[in-house]
């Protein structure tokens, strides 16, 4: 059995094409050709457009993030070329960095993504923005690693106009001075009460109604 390496020319036109074998070699000085390995078991093979993945605008999930806090990132990926391209989560990573420290997270799980515009959503590991991040605005990118038609490939991916903003986590206090209203009831009353809060850090704080409370004790 010879193993025999063959490169698909990248000018290569679309299409099948029909598998010629036959063995060549010399005797005697001579070159001889033996067409017994003819017909080959395979009768043609079909030669795609290598595959092209590009990021589906707007689908990073989410873009702001507080620094130190964990999050499960996830974007589209389209194919636009023919091959089928499979992404190996052992090695594909989706970065972001402030210069210094670099937020690195990899997919859940393999995927696979068909050609001919094919889109697939890739779910990451939950992993935590670095806590000495400096906030500010950055670009990610995806390095996604795996093969295609069974050949180790490579498909760097800016993940274009969708930048992570990492600030710093909220602290929510009372404001300062006479916060609480009114600062006197009476025994018995029903009060609506009001209390101004600051919130000092970076992340915009959403209060739900329905956990947050107001206490006090005599």
């Amino acid at each position: 059995v010879f193993n025999l390496p063959v490169t698909v020319q990248a000018g290569a036109t679309i299409g099948s094409y029909d598998i010629v074998a036959a063995a060549t070699g010399t005797v005697g000085g001579q070159t001889v050709v033996d067409n017994a390995v003819a017909p080959h078991p395979r009768a043609s093979i079909q030669v795609q457009a290598a595959a092209t993945l590009v990021y589906e605008p707007a689908t990073l999930t989410p873009v702001v993030t507080s620094r130190g806090k964990t999050y499960a990132f996830q974007a589209t990926l389209r194919n636009t070329g023919g091959g089928l391209a499979f992404l190996d989560s052992t090695n594909t990573r989706l970065t972001f960095t402030d210069g210094v420290r670099t937020f690195s997270a990899s997919p859940m799980q393999n995927y696979a993504i068909a050609g001919g515009g094919a889109m697939q959503t890739i779910a990451f590991r939950p992993k935590a923005v670095p806590g000495a991040s400096t906030p500010g605005s950055y670009p990610v990118n995806l390095n996604a690693m795996g093969t295609e038609n069974g050949v180790p490939t490579t498909w760097p991916v800016p993940l274009d106009g969708s930048p992570i903003s990492v600030v710093t986590p909220a602290s929510v206090a009372s404001a300062p001075g006479d916060a609480l209203d009114p600062d006197q009831v009476s025994k018995t009353a029903t009060v609506a009460f009001s209390v101004q809060v600051v919130n000092s850090g970076g992340a915009t704080v959403n209060l739900s109604p329905a956990t947050t409370t107001i206490r006090f004790a005599a």
